[in-house]
C-alpha cells in the first residue's frame, strides 16, 4: 500500500450513522430480527444484489406504465424488494461482525500514471 493511500485511509473522517424517522426504532428492531434469522448461505453482498434488482423493479414498474398504469405494482414490489436487500445487508454484516474495512478508493489509488513536471 502506497504512503498515499494509508494517509487517506487514515486521515478519513469518522462519522455518525443517523436515522431518524417515525418508524426508526421499528425498522431497527425488526432488521435485527431478520438478520438472527438469515440463512448462513445468505450473505451481504447477496442482499445487495437483492437491493439492486429492486431497483431494477422499480425501473421497469416506472417505465411499463406507459402501456398500462397497472405496471405501478410492479414498481410497489421493487420498493419492498429493494428496503429488505438494500437496509438489511449491512444489518447483517454488522450483525455477523463481517463489516469491510473502511478503505478510500479515489484519485490517489488509481492506476493513472502520474505527470511529473
Amino acid at each position: 500500500m502506497s504512503n498515499a493511500t494509508q494517509k487517506a485511509i487514515g486521515s478519513t473522517p469518522s462519522h455518525t450513522r443517523m436515522n431518524d424517522t417515525l418508524i426508526t426504532r421499528y425498522e431497527k428492531k425488526a432488521l435485527l430480527w431478520l438478520a438472527a434469522r438469515m440463512p448462513a448461505w445468505v450473505m451481504p453482498d447477496t442482499l445487495t444484489a437483492l437491493g439492486l434488482f429492486g431497483s431494477l423493479l422499480i425501473f421497469a414498474g416506472y417505465a411499463l406504465t406507459i402501456y398500462d398504469s397497472r405496471f405501478l405494482w410492479l414498481s410497489s414490489l421493487g420498493f419492498v424488494i429493494n428496503w429488505f436487500g438494500d437496509s438489511l445487508d449491512g444489518t447483517l454484516a454488522r450483525y455477523r461482525h463481517i463489516e469491510r474495512p473502511a478503505t478510500a478508493f479515489s484519485l490517489t489509488t488509481s492506476p493513472m500514471p502520474s505527470v511529473k513536471s
